[in-house]
């Protein structure tokens, strides 16, 4: 990508399009959800306090696949390869949302929307 082109996500589209699917009972990203829930629930119950710290939230964000935001976003929508499956870049930001989604269940909102920002601009633990 040259200096002259912008892009931008829409992350807010994003995350309405997973409360969509949950509402369509969609069990694939129900089932993921539930996956993410149950680990931050475990590293909440394992670690304590200490995992509710902003940039560990956020560096689960990394840990989902050891993708950087800064990364992400030059993939011009090629295929990514996760543990084998390879998924376009829409379909990771989906991805991304479902565990923000996640995040929020467990925490709350406002701690899923800083959370994705501290991974978003590179401010994580990894």
């Amino acid at each position: 990508m040259s200096n002259f082109i912008t892009k931008t996500f829409d992350w807010k589209a994003a995350s309405e399009r997973i409360s969509e699917q949950l509402e369509e009972g969609n069990s694939v990203v129900q089932a993921r959800i539930e996956k993410h829930i149950g680990m931050l629930i475990f590293r909440q119950y394992r670690y304590g306090k200490q995992y509710d710290q902003l940039n560990e939230l956020a560096t689960t964000f990394f840990d989902m696949d050891g993708i950087r935001m800064s990364n992400f976003s030059t993939m011009d929508n090629q295929p990514i390869n996760i543990t084998d499956e390879f998924i376009t870049q829409e379909q990771y930001m989906l991805r991304l949302m479902e565990l923000y989604y996640a995040i929020k269940v467990v925490y709350s909102d406002a701690k899923a929307r800083e959370a994705f920002h501290y991974y978003s601009v590179g401010d994580h633990d990894t």
